[in-house]
């Protein structure tokens, strides 16, 4: 089962006072209308959020952090060709921002240029080494190019940044599941299931590695726990 891809936003979010006094009425107006989509990202609500930027970036063109924050919310609507857009543009402005870079990345992976993320993901972490995010997310892109290997290695360092992600030892153990390796697979996702339990994913997959080894007994009690813990199915 291939991973969830993550949905972690901008890592870098500056407030609408880091830009400084401004200088006049057009200025003023756009970055207090900058302010109301921050607060709109914030909570949640992206579509509004975008109309407030668009009509922020038509008084004056957005800066770096905002175009970013725009990509990611473009993102979370699947508009990726527009997130990519504002995004590159972030890129442009604000170069080696791990940021940015880092959600270029998510939004290749989304239009499925794997390739392409993963030089992202790469440069991202030659700048930000100990970000987990980062390094989960290129784990995942490389397991959608099945090259399980070095997704294996993603996610092991991810860990160790990030212990009991309960995302990325379920990834983790998709990974060891492709590459045969069920021991491990089986106890990444009782790290899974400790950290986060009762997940559909990880009991399904799981019962299926414990079948894998001839395990049928502890197999069906898995798949028992998943049905319990979906009870409408």
């Amino acid at each position: 089962t291939p991973p969830a891809r993550s949905k972690e936003g901008a890592t870098i979010r500056r407030s609408i006072g880091d830009m400084g006094v401004a200088a006049g009425p057009r200025e003023q107006g756009a970055s207090a209308i900058r302010g109301r989509a921050e607060t709109l990202f914030s909570a949640g609500d992206y579509a509004a959020a975008v109309a407030a930027w668009e009509r922020a970036h038509s008084i004056l063109p957005a800066p770096p952090y905002t175009l970013l924050m725009w990509g990611v919310a473009l993102a979370e609507l699947g508009r990726h060709d527009e997130a990519l857009r504002r995004l590159k543009l972030a890129d442009i402005l604000q170069p080696a921002d791990p940021a940015t870079l880092m959600n270029l990345g998510n939004v290749l992976s989304q239009l499925g240029r794997f390739e392409h993320a993963i030089g992202k993901y790469a440069r991202a972490h030659a700048l930000r080494p100990d970000h987990a995010d980062t390094l989960y997310n290129w784990g995942n892109a490389l397991f959608d190019l099945d090259r399980h290997e070095e997704a294996v290695e993603k996610y092991a360092h991810a860990d160790a940044l990030r212990p009991d992600d309960a995302d990325t030892l379920y990834s983790w153990g998709s990974a060891l599941s492709n590459l045969g390796r069920h021991e491990e697979e089986i106890e990444k996702y009782r790290r899974a299931d400790a950290a986060k339990p009762g997940q559909p994913s990880t009991l399904l997959n799981w019962g299926a590695a414990l079948a894998q080894l001839g395990q049928f007994e502890a197999a069906i009690a898995k798949l028992n726990a998943l049905s319990r813990s979906r009870p409408d199915n």
